[in-house]
Parts: C-alpha cells; structure tokens; sequence
C-alpha cells in the first residue's frame, strides 16, 4: 500500500473485487496529480489485497502517489497558528466535528509520509499479500523488514503529532496510524495474509491526513466547509487503538454498504475526474448530477452505522466522513479538481474502518 498525494477522484471505499490487485502503499506529498478513478490506472501502486473497499483506497492513494515527484508542500497556511479548524472541542465539551480548515501539524506530517512513502518502493508495494512469511524469498523477507522498521519509524515520529494536535478526530487519526504501523510491523516476522489489512489500515489513515492537509493547503476546505453545519458527538475520551481487536457486529453491515455503493457509483467513477464541471459533457454532467442524491444518501447511511457501532473511533471517523461526503457533494456541481481531495478523506475514513474489520475477522 501506498500513501498518496493528490490527483484523481477515487472510487468509493471498498476493497477490489476477487481477482483485483490489492491496493498501494503509502503516497508521498508532493504536487497534485493527475486524477484517476479507475482501478486499472492505478494498478501499479496497488501491493495486494481483496475487496472492493481496496480499489477505492488503491485509486485514491495511487493518485496521491504519482504526485511524488511534483514540489506539492502539505504546509499551514500563513494563519496556522490560530485554531480554525471545525472539528474540535465543542464549548460543552462535546466533540464537534466538521470540515477542517487549518492543521498546524500538516507541515510536519508531510515529510513523515513521504519518508515512509519512499521507503515501500524498495519493492514492497509490488508483493504479493496472498504470500504467508514461510513462502517468501529472502529478498521479500528483506523487503518486508525494511517497511516494518520504516512503519515504525513513522509511527515513532507520529506520536509528537497526535499529542500536538487540538482537533479531537485528526488525534484519533494519528492515533490509529501509529497503532496499526506497529501492529502491522510485528507482523512481519510471521506474516499471514489477513495481516495485510493491517497495512491497509495504515494507507488508509495516511490518506485520510495527506487529503485533510491537501484540501487545506488548496482551498478545498475553506470553500467547501458553509456548505454543511458541523456535527456534535458526546466527548468520550480516547478511543482504544487499534480501534478494533475483535469482529463487530457493524462490521457486516458497514462493508454491505460499502459494497453497494461502489456498485452504485460506477458509472461515475469512469468519469475523468481532472476535468472542471465546465468541461463535461452533457452525459458526464447528467452522471453528476445523479451520483449527488446517492452520495447523500451514502452519508446518512454511515453516519447511522457509525452511531450503531458503540466504538468511539469508528463513530468519530463516520462523522467526519460524512462531513466531507456532503460537502463534496455540495459542490459537485461546480467541481474543479481540488475538491477532489475531500472524496479522499471520505476514501481513507471509510476504507480504515472496513480493513480493520477484515483484520480482525480474518478475510
């Protein structure tokens, strides 16, 4: 798996189909690239997995990726130092949660994922995730160590940003990144298929920060954030990380969801998503037009999921999710490719939560 910068419009978040390559690896920072939802265009930064929750995040992340060698700073805005995010604490201690719009500890993340970024392309993001510890080669075993030792390296790095943050949901964030890098990374030595979902956790967060930062360093955020009213949970406390250590009765019932989705919006996902709104075809703008009912529906869905789940993680990332769902779909209308990024985060919220089910159940 691969963390990426910016560039396509992913595909909803679900793992690829039986037969599908599995997803990326990390993307680094750099300049946005070109969009792509298709799966195929992706394909080579996709390292194994299955599932359709794994094309959307393989797309996303390959978008980020291809990005890498552009000169794309994922750095505050000249205001950093003021805290204007919504997402946050809520005056009665509520968490409120909305559309981010500043994250000082953007600067430093950036150079974060890139180093992780680069250290999965000694070969790793081309494995085979099907391929248990006691079938590898010793140039994959190798390979495999020197990603574990890089994941722990971020997750080590990552820890002064977690506790540097003041929005509640970015914590939780980092907090599962860092959580499923090691987890992922001690592994390794006895490495078993479903292990590779752990892996897919860890691209998923890291595209869910490298979006955030993106869409604030753009102006994707701060233009779509009138668009939808933050939401408020109740405040309760730090959730466990991982956020999932045994199969949830959500679980099911989330992937369900996703699946049908991904089905559901495939028509759109053809569409190429570096072209501005003003450039579409009439067919194209009749396909935009149509996805937007079912990605709000999609919203309302997670957002109730989410609520059902009883895991404090798992509700905070449906909530921010659905934020940037509806904001994106907002302003679908006028899209440009910026906007872009805040389909990103939705990818990398959702597709965390399905692969940490599918770790923890076996698949």
């Amino acid at each position: 798996m691969n963390i990426p910068p910016h560039g396509q419009r992913p595909p909803p978040p679900l793992p690829p189909p039986p037969g599908e390559p599995p997803w990326p690896a990390q993307q680094p920072s750099g300049e946005p690239p070109q969009h792509s939802r298709k799966s195929g265009v992706s394909a080579k930064w996709i390292l194994g997995g299955l599932g359709l929750l794994t094309v959307i995040v393989v797309t996303v992340v390959a978008t980020l990726l291809v990005t890498r060698d552009g000169g794309y700073a994922l750095s505050p805005p000249p205001d950093a130092d003021s805290d204007q995010t919504t997402t946050g604490i809520a005056p009665n201690n509520a968490v409120s949660v909305g559309i981010i719009t500043n994250e000082p500890t953007c600067s430093a993340w950036g150079p974060i994922n890139d180093a992780l970024a680069a250290a999965q392309e000694n070969g790793w993001q081309l494995r085979d995730p099907a391929l248990p510890a006691s079938a590898w080669t010793a140039a994959q075993r190798q390979q495999h160590r020197q990603v574990a030792d890089a994941m722990r390296g971020a997750a080590d790095q990552t820890e002064h940003l977690a506790s540097a943050t003041k929005n509640t949901v970015v914590r939780d964030i980092y907090q599962q990144f860092i959580a499923y890098a090691r987890e992922y990374a001690d592994k390794v030595p006895l490495y078993q298929p479903p292990d590779d979902h752990l892996a897919r956790v860890t691209v998923g967060t890291s595209l869910a920060l490298t979006s955030i930062c993106a869409a604030i360093k753009t102006g994707a955020a701060s233009s779509s954030a009138p668009f939808v009213e933050p939401s408020t949970l109740p405040n309760r406390g730090d959730g466990a990380a991982p956020f999932l250590e045994q199969p949830a009765p959500v679980c099911p019932r989330w992937e369900e969801h996703v699946l049908r989705y991904s089905m559901d919006t495939s028509a759109w996902r053809q569409i190429d998503p570096n072209l501005a709104a003003q450039q579409w075809s009439p067919e194209q703008k009749s396909i935009n037009e149509a996805v937007v009912p079912l990605m709000l529906a999609s919203a309302d869905r997670i957002e109730d999921l989410a609520e059902e789940s009883q895991n404090i993680v798992i509700e905070r990332f449906g909530a921010l999710a659905t934020e940037y769902q509806r904001a994106f779909a907002a302003t679908l209308p006028n899209y440009v490719p910026e906007n872009n990024y805040l389909n990103e985060v939705v990818t990398g919220l959702i597709g965390s939560v399905s692969d940490a089910c599918r770790a923890v159940d076996g698949s």
